[in-house]
Order: structure tokens, then sequence, then C-alpha cells
């Protein structure tokens, strides 16, 4: 028993130790103390648990990141609330229990579907809608036949009108089929406005000469826009529909101006948004400050809707905050697998490559001080 005795006194002073450092050890040490800590700051205790992921804030930390998310959620996209840890959708019957009211009718306002573009006169600062969307369900059905029968008196506008079936009358003829069969889906009208516009107006143009028949092409436009579909879709179709008519008049009685929808400035129907705005510099004989030179030089329009954006700096994705359009900043085509973050490969341009004095984004190796530094050491 007596080597027993030994090992045990030798023992107990080492478990006496371990037993003190344990007492002597900060809280946050313990699982439970995290445990009841706010998942964003890690500080304060929780005052709140998540009803679907169980994920716990503190009031003051929630209600920061829901108020940063709705007062940047000022596009066209309904902007989803989402858990900052796990990103589970957050229902806005839940989290509005933790914001002020305001916070939640500023959120109704930028946040509901079917909402229009607008931009303002450059002249009075009236704003003006591009278009608007009626839900009227009952009429969704003689909506298709009433595109029709205006493509219908359209086509009887032409001296020609006996011969539609000879080209380029083959394709409306096509479309009069898909309207009066109502043979589209929700997911194939943007393309099928594209078609339907592009056609009519090539036909008004170049095959009923001497009439002005593009207000009957707008009218048309405008009835596909109110056919039935989804919030989504509503929001490319009428970018599509700006991109064919992008002039229009102010709705001020005291100013009816004429300017463009896409730039904000005065019609240009002859000349694109890049041309106007050259002209208008030329013209005043701007200096490098003025701020259309300094939008000509930095910026680039969306291909989604046409709003102009300055990139600083980062990879070639981009994302729009008014239409939420994801493209390739280098040759502005449609983001897909195919594009580069940090080397385009359809023009081989290189993000940052523009810019001599660019800074390497947070967590990107700078290559090139990374190859000065070993060139340096070359002998």
């Amino acid at each position: 028993m007596a080597p027993y005795r030994t090992f045990r006194n030798t023992l107990s002073p080492m478990m006496d130790s371990s037993a003190s450092a344990s007492a002597s050890s900060s809280p946050q040490d313990d699982l439970s103390y995290w445990m009841e800590r706010c998942s964003i700051c890690f500080d304060a205790r929780l005052d709140l648990c998540l009803d679907h992921c169980r994920d716990q804030y503190c009031y003051d930390c929630f209600q920061r990141y829901v108020t940063e998310v709705v007062t940047s959620s000022w596009g066209l996209t309904v902007k989803k609330i989402k858990c900052p840890v796990c990103q589970v959708h957050i229902s806005q019957s839940e989290w509005s229990k933790y914001v002020p009211d305001a916070i939640v009718d500023l959120y109704n306002k930028f946040n509901r579907p079917f909402r229009s573009f607008a931009r303002c006169c450059p002249h009075c600062e009236t704003e003006v809608v591009a278009c608007e969307y009626t839900r009227n369900k009952t009429f969704f059905y003689h909506r298709s036949n009433l595109i029709h029968e205006m493509i219908v008196d359209l086509l009887s506008s032409s001296p020609l009108c006996e011969q539609r079936k000879q080209h380029p009358y083959a394709d409306i003829q096509d479309l009069l089929k898909i309207y009066e069969h109502q043979n589209w889906r929700n997911s194939t009208l943007p393309a099928l406005h594209e078609r339907t516009i592009t056609t009519l107006l090539d036909f008004v143009t170049h095959h009923v000469p001497g009439l002005s028949l593009t207000p009957k092409v707008y009218a048309i436009s405008r009835q596909i826009l109110l056919l039935e579909m989804k919030s989504e879709t509503w929001k490319r179709l009428q970018f599509s529909h700006i991109s064919f008519f992008p002039n229009v008049e102010c709705t001020n009685t005291s100013c009816r101006a004429r300017f463009c929808l896409q730039c904000g400035y005065d019609a240009h129907p002859d000349r694109t948004c890049e041309e106007k705005m050259q002209q208008m510099i030329d013209e005043r004989q701007s200096s490098d400050e003025d701020p259309i030179m300094w939008k000509l030089k930095h910026s680039k329009q969306c291909p989604g809707c046409s709003i102009l954006i300055t990139r600083d700096e980062g990879c070639n994705k981009v994302d729009c905050s008014l239409c939420g359009y994801s493209f390739c900043w280098a040759c502005l085509s449609s983001w897909s697998e195919n594009c580069g973050f940090y080397r385009c490969t359809v023009t081989g341009w290189t993000a940052n490559q523009d810019r001599a004095d660019a800074k390497t984004e947070l967590g990107v190796p700078n290559i090139s001080y990374i190859q000065s530094k070993l060139s340096s050491h070359v002998i």
C-alpha cells in the first residue's frame, strides 16, 4: 500500500493546481459563455433568437444590421432580409418586431413588386415614371387578343397589305399566331417583347415610308408590359421597353421638356447617350473637372438598365444595385461560368490594369509587388 499512498500524494498537488487554474481562468474559456452572447458582436448577452435558424443576437446589433440592409436596398429588386450568420431568409413579420416603424415603412416603399423605374426631369426635377404595371386578372386573357388586333391594324396601314405573307411580313404572321393562341410563358416574354418590337420597328421604318407609325408600336409595347407575369420579368421588360423608347416628355405642364430616361439628359434621338454627353462637353468647352467628362472617363452603362456605374476597384464581376443585373466589367456581357473574376476570357482585360496606382484588393496577393521584390534579389 505504500507505493499507492506515494502516488496519491504525488497526484494530489497536481489536481489542486489544476482546480485552482480552472477557478482563475477567464469566463470566455467556458462554452456556455459564448452560447449566451450575440452572434454579431460576441460581447453583449443575447436578447432575441430567430424562429427558424435559432441564431441569436442582441437588440442593438440586429437592429443596426437590418437598418443597413434596408437603407441600401433602393434598387428595383425586392431585397430579402437574411440571417447574417447562416443566410436563411427571415420573414418580414419576424424582423419587423425588432426595428423602428420608420425602417419598416422605408422597406415597404422600396421593396414592393412591380415597382416602376423613374427619372427626374433635368429642367424642373419632376419625377417621370417610365411605365406602370396594373394587375387586372379579368383582362389578362383579352389583352393578348388586343395585342393581336393592334398588330393587324398596324399591318393594314401598309399600302402593300395584300402582300404581307411575303418577307418581312412572314415574321409578323408568326407573331400574330403567338398572340392569338397565347403561345408564350413568363420566361419567354422578354425575348418575345424584343422580337416583336424589333420586327415592328423594322416594318414601319423600311416598308411603310412617309407614315409615322412609331406611336402605334409604342402602344403595342406598353400592352405587352401589361400581360400577366412575375415581378422579375416585369423589371426586365420595362428596361427593354425603355431601350426601344428612351425619350419621354416631362409630365409637368409648365415644362414639357423631352429627355432621355437612360442618361437623364435632354432627348437625343439620333445619338447615343455617350455621344450626347460628349456633345455637351464640346459645347461647354469643359475642363477635366467637369462632372460629365468624369462620368465618361470612369463610368460604364449597365447592360440591363443603362444607368452609369463607377467601379473604383475589385474584380470584373459587377452587380447593378438598381436592376440586379450581373455582368462582366471588361466585356459588358452577362456574367457566366466562362467569365474570369480577374481576367476577362473574351477581351483578355485584367481587372485594374487601366489604373497605374491601383491598389490590390483586400485578401488578394499583390503580384506586382512580389515580382519586384524577387527581381531585386536576382543576381
